[in-house]
């Protein structure tokens, strides 16, 4: 199943000051408790494979209460970027996110269930977790909802939400998304469509 992984940066650089004085600036206000600036700072060293200083800004802004700061920690321990792999410490942070309203870590959160990765695995968890983040406009999550929607293994078979899940994967700019929609189409909704009972769907994008 696929991650959200693009580490968010919000830190604008400002060219009349120069990247010393902004970064300067930056941890300034970090320390001021502006913890967006926090953040911001760990990205910035995150980006420059400065590990044990992106995990210290990380650190500060989750523990502010900046969610975006929780979703990037958690990416860390998730993939091991820097430290050891801690998959129990990345599903804490992923849930303290989406609890937050970061619908991009209730994917990554859904994933761990998905896999079993510091956590019993869950089907059922996961699929809810993927509906949540897609129906947050999260390509990554339609996508995934799509495959559970399509195997019949976690859930029951339903090829119109299958479609619709592609569908808005593929609006969101997922290719995989593409790719799979235009192949289920064809099969549903130009060949088959009485088959599996689409038509109704499909007359929909006709």
């Amino acid at each position: 199943m696929k991650q959200f992984t693009t580490f968010i940066f919000l830190m604008l650089f400002n060219t009349t000051l120069g990247i010393a004085n902004t970064i300067e600036l930056s941890i300034e206000s970090c320390n001021n408790g502006t913890f967006d600036s926090c953040n911001n700072l760990g990205a910035m060293y995150e980006a420059e494979q400065n590990h044990i200083k992106s995990l210290e800004f990380y650190t500060k802004a989750c523990s502010g209460g900046y969610m975006l700061g929780c979703y990037n920690l958690g990416h860390v321990y998730h993939n091991g970027r820097g430290t050891k792999h801690d998959y129990v410490k990345a599903k804490g942070l992923y849930s303290k996110a989406c609890n937050g309203g970061l619908v991009y870590s209730c994917n990554n959160l859904a994933v761990m269930y998905f896999e079993g990765l510091g956590v019993k695995q869950d089907y059922t968890k996961a699929f809810k977790l993927y509906a949540k983040a897609c129906d947050g406009g999260i390509a990554e999550s339609c996508l995934n909802l799509g495959h559970m929607y399509s195997n019949g293994k976690y859930i029951p078979i339903d090829y119109n939400k299958t479609l619709e899940s592609w569908r808005k994967a593929c609006g969101g700019g997922d290719s995989e998304g593409c790719h799979n929609y235009k192949i289920v189409y064809k099969e549903v909704c130009l060949n088959n469509p009485e088959k599996y009972n689409s038509k109704s769907y499909c007359s929909k994008y006709e």
